[in-house]
Formats: structure tokens, C-alpha cells, sequence
């Protein structure tokens, strides 16, 4: 496994819009989720909030990222050393700049998927 890349996907979209919501689903998934260790990393905290032991359950760890400023290549590759993880969730903070995170990722880190949600009456 120590070449293999780790699936990155990313979740954006404004506060509110249901990143929270459509990932705790795709979690739930068993055809997402089968004994993979998936870390999850937080870098907005809007109303709803995660169950850490709801989390664990399915796999996962949750990582805040409190400010922009800690995406860095040496943050996110001690996430992948203390985590090992299978594949990275972000739910990604709608007022940052994607490059800067795309900037950070490590080597085995390839970018899978981007998701955008959106509510219309927000």
C-alpha cells in the first residue's frame, strides 16, 4: 500500500448549503464504506456537527483544520501518517481558495472528486 495514491474528495459549497448533511449519507453508504479508514477533515463547522462516535462506527476520524493557514504539506502528511487512511473526505471551507489546498496535498494524495452543494433557499 505504501505507493498506492489516496483518493482525495472534496466538498464545497457555502455555510449552510448540506456538506455536512451529503457526506454523514455517503458515510452510510455501504457501497462507499466497506472497513476503509477514511479521515475526514473539518475545515468549516456550520450547524450541523459530526458524531465522533457515529464517525468512528463507519471508519472515520474526524481532523479539524481550525484556518487556512494550517493546510500545509507537513500537516497533511502527519494526518496521513497518524491515520493511514484509505481515503480523505474535506469538507472544505467555501471562502478559501481550493488552489491553496490543492497546493498542500502529498505526494500519494490524488484529487478523485470535487462536490459542490448548494441550497436554493439559502
Amino acid at each position: 500500500m505504501a505507493n498506492n495514491p489516496i483518493p482525495v474528495y472534496v466538498f464545497t459549497g457555502f455555510l449552510e448549503s448540506g456538506k455536512t448533511k451529503f457526506i454523514q449519507e455517503i458515510l452510510a453508504d455501504p457501497n462507499f464504506t466497506e472497513n476503509e479508514v477514511t479521515a475526514l477533515l473539518l475545515c468549516e463547522e456550520g450547524i450541523e456537527e459530526y458524531d465522533e462516535k457515529w464517525l468512528l462506527h463507519y471508519g472515520t476520524a474526524l481532523v479539524p483544520i481550525e484556518s487556512e493557514d494550517r493546510l500545509t504539506p507537513n500537516i497533511l502528511k502527519r494526518v496521513e501518517q497518524k491515520y493511514q487512511p484509505d481515503r480523505i473526505l474535506v469538507e472544505y471551507n467555501g471562502m478559501w481558495k481550493l488552489e491553496k489546498l490543492m497546493q498542500a496535498f502529498p505526494a500519494r494524495w490524488e484529487l478523485y472528486q470535487i462536490v459542490t452543494t448548494v441550497d436554493a433557499t439559502t
